[in-house]
C-alpha cells in the first residue's frame, strides 16, 4: 500500500480508526456491559494477571460492532472487529459505499494494564501498521467474555459492543413470554419469564437457535435452566450467517374440554343421557360443550345448564324425539299422573303413602302437575313398593318417573331392570326438588311387564315422593344428518361459515372480513351438484348437501365529488376510484376567466398533492373545488432610487398581492402608491394590498437618508472606506491613521491644500470629501558619518541618528541595525537610547571585522524607513599611541572619558584593570548570548 493510498484512507476514517475503528457512542449497552461492571466468578480469579492472549481469548467467537444508524439510512456505517487466530484484531469497515476488509489491528503486549479503580477493566494501546496510527483502548471484562472495547480519539469517547441477535418469542394459547435482555451476544445468558393469561395456565416453555446461510440451516442446541433462563450457543459466525433465537410458550386453557370439565360433566350424566334429545337440543347441548374459555368456579354451573336442557326434553310429552319410529307408551300406565285413587297401582309392605293433590308440583318446564304419591313424613324403617303390570309388544322401551326425597332410597323398576336412587349428600336428600330418572329396558315378546318403584327408609326415618310416570318405546336413534359448509380461499379478504357444518334447513351465516383498502364484490355458493343456493344477505338455507362458497374482494373505490363552481366546469375521468389510481381533471373556462385555484380535500384530512391536472387517490372519499376567475394585471411603474416588486404579475379580485421594495443605498421609502384607475388602494404596513376589480399601477418615491463621507488619501497611502452617516448623525474619525513610506500623517483636512481640519463633531449637510495631510521625512546620520576603530580595540564607538520631522519618534521609530550587510543583535552587539537616537556599537562586534582601510557600511532602518546615507566605520592595525576610546553611554546624558594609556605613571594599574574589564565584558557577552539564544 503506497503513503498516498495510506494517508487517503486514514482520512476517510479518521474519525472512526483510532484503535477500535469507531465513531460514535453506542446508547443502547445495557447496565451489565458498562465500564463498572464487575466480573462474574466464573471469569479469572483477581490474583491471575490479564494477557492479551487472555483478552482475545475472552472475545471467543463473537464480533464486536459499532453502527452509525441515523434516520436516513438503518445502517450509515458499520464497524465489525473480530479475534483472529494469531493473535490479533482485525476490524471490516462499511463507511457509505467504501468496504474496507481485514484491517490488522497489534495489541501491544507490555502496555496492558488494569484499572486501579474498577475490576474487570483494563487498558492497553492497539496500533494499525498499515495506518501508522495508535491509541489506548479499554476492554470491560464481565460474564467470561469481554462486554464492552471503548477509546478516546480527538477529544471524544467511543464504545464497541458485542453483536446480538433479537431473541424472538411467540405463545400458542393465552399468555405472555418476555426475553430479557431481548437482544443478546454469543454467550450470553437469556432470562424467559411466561405469565398466562386469565383462564389460563403454562404447560411448556422453550428455546431455540438456527444459523442459516445459502448452504442450509443447522439448529444449535438449547437448554434451559430451572429458573427459565438458558446460555445462547458460542460459535463462529460469519458475515453470511443469520443467527434466529426463538423461544415459545405453550398456555393451556382451563374451561371447557379440560380434564376437571370432562369429569364433571361425566359425573352428571349429561353424556349418557345425550342420545335422548331432539336434534334441536342435541346440537344446542353441543354448541354448550365447545371449547370456550371458562373456569374451574363455572363448572357447576355450566353442568346445572346441560343438565337443564336434557330434563326439559325428557320433562316434554314428545319423550322418544330423536327416535326414529318412536312411540308414546304413557297412556299405558293407568294413573300415570296421580289421580286421587292409587287403583291400578299395587302397594306392598309397610309405610304410609298418601295422595298430594292440593300443593302439585312443577315440573322442569314450568308446568304444573295435578298431584303426586309421597310417603308419610320421617317415617322411620318403612320399606313399600308401588307397582302396575303393562302389557306392552316387544320393542326397546324407557321407563321415567320424577323422585325426590331425603334420609331414604329409591329403586326404579322396569321389567328385570332396576335403577337405584341413593342419597347425594350428607343429609341424605337426593333431590332438592324434582328429579327426572329413567330406565332402560328391552321386552323381548309381546307380555306383561312390571313398572314402578321400591322405597326404603332407615331407622331414623324419611320420606320419599315419586309422580308423572312416562313410558317411551324407542327405535333406531336418528341423528340429524349435517352436511359441511367449505369457505374457498380467496384473495385480498377471508370468508367464515357459522356453522361449519348443518342440518338441511339449518341457517348458515357467511362472515366477509376483507383486507385494508378492499371490500366484499360478491359471494357465490353451490351445492355438490354445482346447483346455484341463493345467498339473501350474508345468509342462506342449507340444502340437503355439502355447499361451497366462494367470494371476490375488490379494491374499495371511494367516491370523487365535484364542488359546484361559476364561470367554468371540472371534470373527472371516473367517478369513483380505489386508492393508488390516478385520477386526471379537466379544467374548462368561460371566455375572459382562467383557472385560479384547483385543491382536492381528502376525507381524511390528508393533504392531496397535484401533478398537473392528476392526483393519486386516497383511501376515502375526495372532493374537488376549482375557482375561476378573471385575472387584472398588476404594472410596476419604474422609479429612481429604489426597485418594487410584486410576488405575481397578476391577481383575481379578493387576492392578497405582496409588494417588497428595496431603496437605493443612502435612500427609504417615503410613498408607495396603488390605484386602479384613478382610485387609490389601501397598503397595509406589511406593503400588501387586496387586488380591487381592475388592473392596478404601483409606484414609489423616495427620500435621501444618509450623507456620503469619502477620504481621499492625497497622494499617499490608502485611505479609508467611506462612511454612509444617517441624516443628523455625526461622522466618526477612523480609528486607524493612513501610513505611507517617508511620510507622516498630520490628520483629515477639509480641503485638498489641507488648510482647514476636518471637524468630526458636525453634522454632514451633504456629501463630503476628507482629505489627509502628509509630511515628508528621512533619516539620517548627524555627526560623524565616518569612524575608525582599532583592530583589537576596546571600548565602543557611537553614532548619532535624527529625524527631519517629529524628531523625537527617531527612538520610537527605531526597528533594526545592519553591519556590514548583517543584522546585529541588540544589547548583545549594541545598544540604543533616545536623543534623538544614539547608536553605540561594542568592541565584541567591531573587533571582528577585518582590517579594512576603504571600511564597512552601517544602516539604522526604522519601521517607516532607514537612514538615507549608510556611515562607515574603518578598521586599522593598533599604534604606540592609543587614541581616546569613548565608553558605553549610560541611560543618562552624562558621557565619561577613559584615561590615555600613556599615562606612564600608572601603567601597571591600568593593565590590570584593562585584563579584569575584559574578563567581565567576556563573562557577560557569554551570558547575554545564552539569553538571546534562548529569547529567539
Amino acid at each position: 500500500m503506497t503513503n498516498s493510498i495510506k494517508k487517503t484512507l486514514a482520512g476517510l476514517l479518521a474519525f472512526c480508526l483510532a484503535f477500535s475503528l469507531l465513531c460514535g457512542a453506542a446508547p443502547q449497552a445495557a447496565a451489565e456491559t458498562g465500564p463498572d461492571a464487575k466480573p462474574s466468578a466464573s471469569e479469572e480469579t483477581p490474583n491471575e494477571e490479564m494477557t492479551v492472549e487472555k483478552l482475545l481469548t475472552l472475545m471467543s467467537v463473537r464480533r464486536y460492532i459499532f453502527s452509525d444508524k441515523t434516520e436516513e439510512t438503518e445502517e450509515k456505517n458499520r464497524v465489525t472487529l473480530t479475534a483472529g487466530e494469531d493473535g490479533n484484531l482485525y476490524a471490516n469497515v462499511r463507511r457509505g459505499t467504501l468496504r474496507f476488509d481485514d484491517i490488522l489491528i497489534e495489541l501491544v503486549a507490555d502496555t496492558l494494564e488494569p484499572d486501579p479503580e474498577k475490576e474487570g477493566v483494563y487498558h492497553v494501546t492497539g496500533v494499525m501498521p498499515d495506518f501508522e496510527m495508535e491509541n489506548p483502548a479499554t476492554f470491560v471484562v464481565a460474564d467470561g467474555a469481554v462486554v464492552k472495547i471503548e477509546t478516546e480519539f480527538m477529544g471524544n469517547s467511543y464504545s464497541c459492543l458485542p453483536e446480538t441477535f433479537p431473541v424472538t418469542t411467540s405463545v400458542i394459547g393465552g399468555g405472555e413470554l418476555k426475553a430479557e435482555p431481548a437482544e443478546a451476544y454469543l454467550g450470553q445468558t437469556v432470562t424467559l419469564t411466561a405469565t398466562p393469561a386469565e383462564h389460563y395456565r403454562l404447560i411448556s416453555v422453550s428455546a431455540s437457535c438456527t444459523v442459516s446461510n445459502d448452504e442450509g440451516s443447522e439448529d444449535k442446541t438449547i437448554e434451559l435452566d430451572e429458573d427459565g433462563s438458558f446460555e445462547v450457543p458460542c460459535f463462529a459466525v460469519t458475515d453470511d450467517d443469520t443467527v434466529t433465537l426463538q423461544a415459545e410458550a405453550e398456555f393451556e386453557l382451563i374451561g371447557y374440554w379440560s380434564p376437571e370439565w370432562l369429569a364433571a360433566v361425566a359425573e352428571g350424566q349429561a353424556i349418557e343421557r345425550l342420545p335422548y334429545a331432539s336434534s334441536t337440543k342435541y346440537n344446542a347441548i353441543l354448541f354448550a360443550m365447545e371449547d370456550r374459555p371458562a373456569t374451574m368456579a363455572d363448572v357447576p354451573g355450566k353442568v346445572a345448564a346441560v343438565m337443564s336442557a336434557i330434563r326439559a326434553y325428557i320433562e316434554s310429552n314428545a319423550l322418544a324425539e330423536g327416535y326414529a319410529g318412536s312411540v308414546d307408551m304413557t297412556e299405558s300406565i293407568l294413573n300415570a299422573e296421580n289421580p286421587a285413587e292409587l287403583e291400578p297401582w299395587v302397594v306392598d309392605g309397610d309405610g304410609a303413602l298418601e295422595i298430594a293433590g292440593e300443593s302439585p308440583y312443577v315440573d322442569g318446564e314450568n308446568q304444573t302437575a295435578e298431584s303426586y304419591f309421597e310417603t308419610a313424613a320421617l317415617q322411620p324403617n318403612f320399606d313399600l313398593s308401588m307397582t302396575q303390570d303393562v302389557t306392552l309388544p316387544a320393542g326397546e322401551y324407557i321407563f321415567t318417573a320424577k323422585l325426590r326425597g331425603s334420609g331414604a332410597t329409591a329403586e326404579l323398576i322396569a321389567g328385570e331392570e332396576r335403577l337405584e336412587v341413593t342419597p347425594a349428600d350428607e343429609g341424605g336428600a337426593f333431590g332438592f326438588g324434582w328429579n327426572d330418572y329413567t330406565v332402560e329396558f328391552t321386552v323381548p315378546h309381546e307380555g306383561t311387564v312390571t313398572l314402578g318403584v321400591h322405597l326404603q327408609s332407615g331407622e331414623e326415618g324419611g320420606y320419599i315422593g315419586c309422580a308423572d310416570f312416562r313410558l317411551a318405546q324407542v327405535g333406531e336413534i336418528a341423528l340429524p344428518e349435517t352436511y359441511a359448509v367449505l369457505c374457498m380461499p380467496v384473495e385480498n379478504g377471508a370468508i367464515f361459515a357459522d356453522p361449519e357444518e348443518a342440518c338441511a334447513g339449518e341457517t348458515v351465516t357467511i362472515t366477509a372480513i376483507p383486507l385494508e383498502g378492499y371490500e366484499l364484490h360478491s359471494l357465490h355458493a353451490v351445492d355438490e351438484n354445482g346447483e346455484t343456493v341463493e345467498i339473501s344477505g350474508m345468509t342462506f338455507t342449507m340444502p340437503a348437501s355439502t355447499v361451497t362458497v366462494t367470494a371476490e374482494f375488490t379494491k374499495i373505490k371511494y367516491d370523487i365529488v365535484i364542488a359546484p363552481t361559476e364561470h367554468g366546469s371540472i371534470r373527472a375521468d371516473k367517478q369513483k376510484a380505489s386508492e393508488g389510481e390516478t385520477v386526471t381533471l379537466t379544467a374548462e373556462a368561460e371566455k375572459d376567466y382562467v383557472l385560479w385555484q384547483l385543491s382536492v380535500d381528502a376525507d381524511n384530512g390528508t393533504m392531496i398533492m397535484l401533478d398537473n391536472m392528476s392526483f393519486t387517490m386516497p383511501a376515502c372519499k375526495v372532493k374537488v373545488i376549482a375557482i375561476f376567475a378573471q385575472p387584472h394585471t398588476i404594472t410596476i411603474v419604474p422609479s429612481a432610487f429604489g426597485t418594487i416588486s410584486a410576488d405575481r404579475t397578476e391577481a383575481v379580485e379578493g387576492e392578497t398581492v405582496q409588494l417588497t421594495v428595496e431603496p437605493a443605498e443612502d435612500y427609504e421609502l417615503d410613498t408607495l402608491t396603488v390605484l386602479c384607475g384613478d382610485e387609490a388602494i389601501d397598503v397595509a404596513e406589511d406593503l400588501s394590498f387586496v387586488m380591487p376589480g381592475g388592473d392596478v399601477r404601483v409606484s414609489a418615491t423616495y427620500k435621501r437618508n444618509a450623507y456620503v463621507l469619502s477620504f481621499d488619501e492625497n497622494g499617499h497611502g490608502t485611505a479609508p472606506e467611506a462612511q454612509h452617516v444617517p441624516i443628523g448623525e455625526l461622522p466618526e474619525e477612523p480609528s486607524q491613521d493612513p501610513s505611507a513610506a517617508g511620510y507622516d500623517f498630520e490628520g483629515w483636512f477639509e480641503d485638498q491644500r489641507c488648510t482647514k481640519a476636518f471637524d468630526f463633531t458636525k453634522a454632514l449637510t451633504e456629501d463630503t470629501t476628507a482629505y489627509a495631510k502628509w509630511v515628508a521625512f528621512k533619516y539620517e546620520f548627524t555627526e560623524g558619518q565616518q569612524k575608525t576603530w582599532q583592530k583589537n580595540g576596546t571600548g565602543s564607538l557611537s553614532f548619532t541618528v535624527k529625524r527631519s520631522a517629529h524628531d523625537d519618534w527617531t527612538y520610537q521609530s527605531f526597528e533594526k541595525l545592519i553591519f556590514d550587510g548583517k543584522e546585529l543583535v541588540r544589547d548583545t552587539d549594541y545598544s540604543v537610547e533616545a536623543g534623538s537616537l544614539i547608536i553605540t556599537l561594542y568592541s565584541s562586534i567591531l573587533n571582528t571585522k577585518d582590517i579594512n582601510a576603504a571600511g564597512y557600511k552601517l544602516k539604522a532602518v526604522f519601521i517607516d524607513g532607514e537612514t538615507t546615507k549608510e556611515a562607515v566605520i574603518k578598521v586599522t592595525s593598533a599604534t604606540t599611541t592609543p587614541t581616546a576610546k569613548p565608553t558605553r553611554t549610560t541611560t543618562t546624558t552624562t558621557r565619561t572619558e577613559t584615561p590615555t594609556t600613556g599615562d606612564s605613571s600608572n601603567i601597571v594599574l591600568w593593565s590590570m584593570t584593562a585584563g579584569l574589564t575584559l574578563v567581565v565584558i567576556a563573562a557577560l557577552v557569554v551570558l547575554v548570548k545564552k539569553r538571546g539564544v534562548q529569547n529567539r
